[in-house]
């Protein structure tokens, strides 16, 4: 897999020149950015969450590798896929903002 900024990425609400707020998504440090998301045409509810999700990034990939390394260790404890379900729950309501 080619390899990305590493997380925790940060989610940075910022007012540029104009009308447009937006969203900036940088690395933890601060010091590299992930993405700018305005809110150019779009609905600005519809912007956060796209922000949200874009910061939530790394957080789900390391969700997606646990839940295939549950599923491939079948004798491991059944409390382990429960874990990565309530993990899920955790991660769905911070991005939808919740």
């Amino acid at each position: 897999m080619t390899q990305h900024t590493p997380g925790p990425w940060l989610l940075r609400p910022y007012t540029p020149c104009g009308e447009n707020r937006g969203y900036t998504v940088t690395k933890d440090t601060g010091d590299v950015v992930i993405a700018d998301v305005t809110t150019s045409i779009l609905d600005p509810d519809i912007v956060a969450v796209n922000a949200r999700l874009i910061a939530a990034a790394p957080e789900m990939l390391a969700l997606l590798e646990r839940l295939i390394e549950v599923d491939a260790n079948p004798t491991a404890d059944s409390l382990d896929i429960t874990s990565v379900a309530d993990e899920a729950r955790v991660l769905l309501a911070k991005i939808e903002g919740r």
